[in-house]
């Protein structure tokens, strides 16, 4: 198992829907006996966020920065929210079925003049 770390990242929105920036990604070695620093692999991504319809994209492409990187990289992530556009019934029906057997506290607490027993 490799030993990478969560690539650092710079962004600057463009528009709405679209974002321009930079990523370095960092792979150093295995989990148990990192690498040396001259086999690391750094890189550096020019890259796009934007959105077509209901799909958000993440394209780049990358420069190795030490010996041991690929010289040129590309990539593309494309994701979408499965949820996006679907009511969640079973939310709704708890919050109904709550506020349908409510009582209203005066039937809840005995009156002044109520025996108690």
């Amino acid at each position: 198992m490799r030993n990478s770390l969560p690539p650092a990242a710079s962004r600057s929105a463009t528009s709405p829907t679209t974002q321009i920036g930079l990523e370095y990604h960092t792979d150093l070695g295995p989990r148990r006996n990192f690498s040396p620093s001259s086999e690391e692999q750094r890189n550096l991504y020019a890259i796009v966020d934007f959105k077509i319809g209901r799909f958000d994209v993440n394209a780049g492409v990358g420069y190795g920065l030490t010996p041991d990187s690929d010289r040129l990289m590309h990539k593309m992530i494309i994701g979408t929210d499965l949820n996006e556009g679907v009511s969640d019934k079973s939310g709704d029906a708890s919050k109904q079925d709550a506020s349908q057997t409510r009582v209203p506290a005066e039937q809840l607490l005995p009156g002044p003049n109520a025996e108690l027993t």
